[in-house]
């Protein structure tokens, strides 16, 4: 292929600029979301808080009770990661096992009380340094924000996410419909 070809492919591959310049405003908003609380930041060090083990710590306190397998499915682990991600929670004291009423072979996993607090809590912050941001947007800017946003999402969970890894590099994945908390 001449050159082209060559370049036609790199332009394909090149990032638009628009994408470019949302990443940069979605990583500012995460950062000033993390910045709001500093007992959540502390808690989240302290626990070792990774995106997918946050992930997987909103999915119990929103859904209750889940198996391992079931937990794999909803965020696209793999069934052996999600059981790491499980051990991890559990040692920090956020997640338990406890025998699955209807199965007594099996085991369900459970977001404890601290579990349940913390994300709760991360949930408010959030949500409080969001209203902050949108104070001085109209009604009409912020419903046309979260339109495009949730399309965004929508798209991107249409097209499959691609693999999400935590910061600790172990290979846990998370799919965009799953990322919360």
């Amino acid at each position: 292929m001449g050159a082209h070809g060559d370049s036609a492919r790199e332009d394909r591959t090149r990032p638009l600029p628009e994408s470019q310049r949302l990443a940069a405003a979605f990583e500012r908003i995460g950062l000033a979301l993390g910045c709001g609380d500093p007992a959540i930041v502390d808690a989240s060090e302290r626990h070792h808080l990774t995106h997918p083990r946050r992930t997987v710590l909103a999915l119990l306190a929103d859904r209750g009770g889940m198996r391992v397998g079931e937990i794999a499915r909803a965020t696209g682990m793999s069934d052996a990661t999600a059981s790491r991600t499980v051990d991890a929670l559990a040692r920090s004291g956020l997640v338990e096992r406890q025998p699955d009423p209807h199965d007594r072979r099996s085991v369900r996993v459970v977001a404890t009380s601290a579990g349940r607090q913390l994300i709760d809590r991360r949930r408010r912050t959030f949500l409080a340094v969001l209203a902050r941001g949108l104070e001085r947007l109209s009604p009409a800017e912020r419903d046309r924000l979260v339109e495009l946003v949730e399309a965004l999402a929508a798209e991107l969970d249409r097209l499959g996410s691609s693999p999400a890894h935590d910061r600790a590099g172990d290979g846990e994945h998370v799919p965009a419909a799953t990322r919360v908390g």
